[in-house]
Order: structure tokens, then sequence, then C-alpha cells
């Protein structure tokens, strides 16, 4: 088989699959992030069952956005299942907090890029913060 052959029948495929190019869109980059959240855990303290109610809309699936500074949008992603984190605080009560982490792909480089969670605005970064950051974030809503 040659390779045109392949190609040729890669693209009957697709232009088939009724995929549209609107609906195809490569990542350039992706950033890691985890939003932590003071929350709940199950008897056995190996999976949070939901945040604080402060923070019940911060669930997995929410919805993560990333906007430039026109307000395009130029990645989604959402959050993942939680992960229990306890916190020993000297002289306190013990707390436990949930960790969400999520994926975000970035469609195109932007100067800045303004994070949100759902309904919630969240932080924003420079691209040359986020490259120094290794484009790996931690978000704690409190």
């Amino acid at each position: 088989m040659s390779f045109r052959f392949l190609v040729g029948a890669l693209l009957v495929v697709v232009g088939c699959s009724g995929v549209t190019d609107a609906s195809v869109t490569a990542s350039i980059a992706l950033v890691d992030g985890i939003v932590t959240v003071e929350g709940t855990v199950n008897g056995n303290r190996e999976h949070c069952q939901g945040p604080h109610p402060f923070f019940s809309d911060i669930r997995a699936g929410m919805e993560v956005v990333v906007r430039d500074a026109r307000g395009a949008v130029v990645g989604t992603g959402q959050l993942d299942a939680g992960e229990p984190y306890l916190d020993h605080r000297s002289g306190t009560q013990d707390v436990y907090y949930c960790r969400l982490p999520f994926n975000v792909g970035l469609t195109r480089y932007v100067d800045a890029y303004d994070f949100s969670f759902g309904e919630r605005a969240g932080p924003s970064y420079t691209h040359s913060e986020l490259e120094d950051l290794s484009w790996r974030i931690a978000v704690a809503v409190r």
C-alpha cells in the first residue's frame, strides 16, 4: 500500500464521518492544574465525597475555560474527580481538602490567559508566567 493511498483513505474517512474543520482543533500547549477546596472525605478517607457546602459548585466535570484578553476562548477542559488531602494544622483541628486536577489544551498562544471555573473567575497568567511555571498551575478556592 503506498503512502499516497493511505493518506487519501484517511481523508475520505474523515470527510465521510461528518467531522467539520470547526470541530477539529489541535492543542499547541497543555496546561496541567489542580484546584484545592475544603471538602469532606468518605469514612475510609480515600475519596472526596464532595466539597464543602460553600464550594458545592466545584466538582468533577466542572468546565474550565481559558480566555485571552479580549474574551475569546483559547482552551477548555474540565475538573477530574477529587483526591483527598489532609492538612495537619498545628494547634488546630485537622482540615480535609479535595484536590481536583484538570488539563486544558490551548489552541493558540496569547499574551495573557484568564482562567475560569464554571461561573467562578479564576487567576490570570501571562504567557511568560505560564512558561516559568512549566505550564502547571495550582488554584486554592477559599
